[in-house]
């Protein structure tokens, strides 16, 4: 049994607590666009108008997937968020992030 359906069955007990899941290729092209910037442009542009396949279009475009989704991003870096308010400031989300971090390298070591 894989983790989404453990979790779909522990939360279908649970009430309140809606859950969905979208598979690894639509995770995968929402992760790209929500880590992507400018370099997108073209590729949803031939993917919204011309028809062309989500991964194609990327391709096509010379888009680096790995690149987008796997570097770890610089903190004084301009995130593509931050265009849009979400309510919380740059700072109080880069020590969310922090947080997490310390947190998985904590369990990574046993500690």
């Amino acid at each position: 049994m894989n983790r989404i359906t453990r979790l779909r069955r522990r939360l279908a007990r649970a009430r309140r607590i809606p859950f969905t899941s979208a598979g690894p290729r639509e995770s995968e092209r929402e992760a790209v666009l929500a880590r992507g910037g400018r370099e997108l442009a073209t590729a949803i542009r031939s993917n919204a108008i011309d028809g062309v396949p989500f991964r194609a279009a990327l391709r096509r475009s010379g888009v680096d997937v790995g690149n987008i989704l796997g570097r770890e991003r610089e903190e004084a870096e301009v995130f593509p968020w931050e265009v849009v308010s979400v309510g919380l400031s740059k700072e109080e989300l880069l020590r969310s992030y922090r947080a997490a971090k310390e947190l998985i390298a904590r369990r990574r070591s046993g500690a």
